[in-house]
């Protein structure tokens, strides 16, 4: 009832025409559920930076699972609800366009950001792609993915290094190419409302991180979505995050140990990356990588 007070409140504030428009894209079910359950805050990811670790986090924060959003052609779109039982919270990739942008402004929702070193992230792309689950890839020709396998190991990696498309060519609704996702996450990290959650913070001691950064991370994520919490319930939070997954956690779809822990570990690029990989990811995300807080230079 909290929550819902306080959308109420924010919809006050929003001029009636603005609110019309806002609501005039939305369906029926999406408004009640929206107007009873949705809670004060959006988290956007970069894809491959541990959105499921973060979504477990806040799951054992305050009980809240996510609701993916989406944008169709004039409307935002928004996956089922999970488990009525459970307040929800808007949860989307780095697709951002204007509709979104648009809704998450009315509502006044905080924004909670989630980041990881983009040489781990692009090792991520590569498994996705040899699974043929990484959006933009999937629409191609069978034949495209299966020339795509016959290709090295090395070669492969390049692929990903300089995979780009447009979205709207391929009918992409759910995610743009990474140098799109990667100047809009460059953007939102400007903003100083802005509370900016990284993997490798998260992750903790199991995933090459360290108890201490993990901890310290979950307490700002909590203050974040203004939960109180202990020394003692952090503890125990930072222990269920990276391994196994209980029944429960998989009934909400909270995390997947196949894809999103195939090992988790920051740093896996260097197993991989070889010098002709380091040189083509500087020309094409080296400035970001110095962006985001990863390297001080290029010289790495």
């Amino acid at each position: 009832m909290f929550f819902a007070f306080l959308f109420a409140a924010a919809l006050l504030l929003i001029p009636m025409q603005a609110r019309s428009a806002l609501f005039d894209t939305l369906d029926k079910e999406t408004v009640q559920w929206m107007q009873s359950r949705v809670l004060p805050y959006v988290v956007i990811t970069i894809p491959g930076s541990g959105t499921h670790l973060l979504e477990k986090a806040l799951f054992y924060l305050n009980h809240s699972i996510p609701r993916w959003h989406f944008n169709q052609p004039n409307r935002v779109t928004f996956c089922y609800m999970l488990d009525p039982n459970h307040p929800n919270y808007l949860l989307t990739h780095f697709w951002m366009v204007p509709q979104m942008e648009t809704l998450h402004r009315a509502l006044q929702l905080k924004k909670i950001i989630c980041i990881r070193d983009l040489r781990d992230v692009c090792v991520t792309i590569l498994h996705k792609m040899r699974e043929g689950s990484w959006p933009g890839f999937n629409w191609y020709p069978s034949h495209t993915r299966e020339a795509f396998l016959e290709l090295s190991n090395d070669e492969q990696l390049h692929f990903v290094l300089n995979y780009e498309y447009n979205a709207a060519d391929i009918g992409e609704i759910r995610q743009f190419s990474l140098p799109l996702v990667v100047s809009q996450a460059i953007e939102y990290m400007k903003d100083p409302d802005v509370v900016i959650i990284r993997y490798e913070d998260l992750v903790g001691e199991k995933g090459n991180g360290t108890k201490v950064a993990q901890i310290k991370e979950l307490k700002r994520l909590a203050e974040a979505i203004e939960v109180s919490v202990t020394e003692e319930s952090l503890e125990e939070i930072a222990d269920q995050l990276f391994g196994d997954h209980p029944d429960q956690e998989k009934r909400l779809k909270l995390a997947d140990p196949q894809i999103t822990f195939r090992k988790g570990k920051t740093g896996s690029w260097k197993d991989v990356f070889k010098e002709e990989h380091k040189e083509a990811f500087k020309q094409k995300f080296g400035d970001a990588l110095i962006e985001m807080g990863y390297e001080k230079n290029q010289e790495w």
